[in-house]
Order: structure tokens, then C-alpha cells, then sequence
């Protein structure tokens, strides 16, 4: 896979050069995924055309493993195949814990089902904001986009992510890379519990996904469990595993259950 150097990229030869295609460019007709297709397929081209260089990926050639090594590697590539074809196994919950899962999930699904809070028209002010709040350099995504392509773009690309993120509207979700990678610490390498699960979103998702989720963050907020730790502005988890544990050496004390 080629990555373009972006610091060698004629950045006014890449936006003149995707003017000329966009507007030429029906965004309205065909399928949604076929017009996804077609502006991922003109970003990449553009980005090669006005790119004096490709840089290419040095891959060094492996030396021979010793059998300690090529045994573990075989471990691990049987655990992955047991991965993927059991799929995610369900979490073992008290019936407290499936209660406030429950609940949380029912808060979110009437959340994002309401007329007033539910997904919303991005303007065009919010599609630039976004973009331009991205990181360099990260790992491109399943179609080998980057956040360059979206940020050196110029005017003409959030015009273009807007006319498609309002047809997103219309149902549509966005898939990624999914990458299993083992938490070690003795963890069993066929359980599937000891992996997890890394995403390389797709850009054009990550764009979307955040302009809605700044939309609908203050109702989560609100509506998600008070003893919700991970996953939360400006509450640490240290602070809860510290009362958690304060509580479980209290029930034992007491020789008391927690729940």
C-alpha cells in the first residue's frame, strides 16, 4: 500500500485538481456507497497527481524465526481464526447489571429515535470546524484515505462530505478496520475476552460521527448511569475503582454481599 508524502504534495495543484473533478461530479445520483466510492477514488487520485513522489513502505525481509517464537505466532493466528468465526461472546451480568445496562441502552436508543435530538443536517461551518480539528499523520482507513486528503482539500471537499453526510441521513452506517490485539498478563489466548478490539474508523465517518456526537454529547451526559466512569469527561475510573474497592472490603468486613 502507497502513502502520499504529503510534505512534497503541491497543495494548489491538489485543490485545483479536485475542483475540476467535483464539479463534475452528480452527487445526488447513484447509490450512497457508489458515491462514497467515487469521492474516495478522486481524493486518492488527485492527492497521486499532484504528489512529486509516492512514498513507499519499506517492509524488511524476516529473518528466520527460532520455533519458541514461530510457536507462539502459531497460538496467536489459531486464537485470531477462533475470533472471527465465534464472534463476540456475551458478558457474563448480574441481573443488576443487565438492569442498568438495559436501561442505559434504552435511554440512548430513545435519544437517538427523538425528532428534536436525533440526527441532525450538519452545516457547512461544522463540517470545516471538524476537519480541521483532525490529527496527521494517523493510519489510513479501508480505502486508504487519510486526514490530509480531507484537510489540504480546500473549500470544495466540505462542501462535497455535507451534500453526502445529508444523505447519510437517510440510513447508513460506517464501517472500519477492526484489529484484535491481545491484553498478554497470562490471559488465555483462545478466550475472546482477551483481546481488544482496535478500529480504524473511516474518515469520512470520523467526520460525521463527531459533528453528531457534539450534538447529542449534553443528552448523553444526562441521560447515561451516574456510575458510569469510563468513557466520560472529567471523571476518572482510578477515583471509582478506589470507592469500589473501599466497598468490597466493607462487605467483607461485614460478610455482607455488595448487590
Amino acid at each position: 500500500m502507497n502513502r502520499v508524502n504529503w510534505e512534497k504534495c503541491d497543495t494548489l495543484k491538489y485543490q485545483r485538481i479536485l475542483n475540476e473533478k467535483f464539479n463534475s461530479l452528480d452527487i445526488a445520483s447513484g447509490t450512497l456507497d457508489e458515491q462514497f466510492q467515487n469521492v474516495a477514488d478522486i481524493l486518492k487520485t488527485s492527492a497521486e497527481e499532484s504528489s512529486d513522489e509516492v512514498k513507499k513502505r519499506r517492509v524488511q525481509k524476516l529473518k528466520p524465526w527460532p520455533m519458541n517464537l514461530r510457536s507462539l505466532c502459531h497460538d496467536s493466528k489459531q486464537a485470531y481464526i477462533i475470533f472471527k468465526q465465534d464472534g463476540v461472546k456475551n458478558v457474563k451480568l448480574t441481573t443488576y447489571g443487565h438492569q442498568i445496562v438495559k436501561r442505559n441502552l434504552q435511554n440512548i436508543l430513545t435519544l437517538q429515535n427523538s425528532v428534536d435530538t436525533g440526527m441532525q443536517y450538519a452545516t457547512l461551518d461544522e463540517v470545516t470546524a471538524t476537519i480541521g480539528k483532525m490529527k496527521n499523520g494517523k493510519s489510513p482507513d479501508e480505502l486508504n484515505l487519510m486526514s490530509e486528503h480531507l484537510k489540504c482539500g480546500g473549500q470544495i471537499v466540505p462542501i462535497i462530505l455535507k451534500a453526502l453526510f445529508d444523505r447519510v441521513l437517510q440510513g447508513r452506517d460506517f464501517s472500519g478496520i477492526i484489529t484484535p490485539i491481545h491484553k498478554s498478563h497470562g490471559k488465555p489466548l483462545h478466550d475472546l475476552n482477551s483481546y481488544r478490539r482496535i478500529t480504524v474508523c473511516s474518515i469520512k465517518g470520523k467526520v460525521f460521527k463527531t459533528i453528531h456526537m457534539s450534538k447529542i454529547s449534553p443528552d448523553l451526559d444526562r441521560l447515561q448511569n451516574k456510575l458510569q466512569r469510563g468513557f466520560t469527561k472529567r471523571v476518572s475510573p482510578t477515583n471509582a475503582a478506589l470507592l469500589f474497592t473501599e466497598a468490597l472490603a466493607d462487605a467483607k468486613d461485614r460478610k455482607k454481599k455488595i448487590l
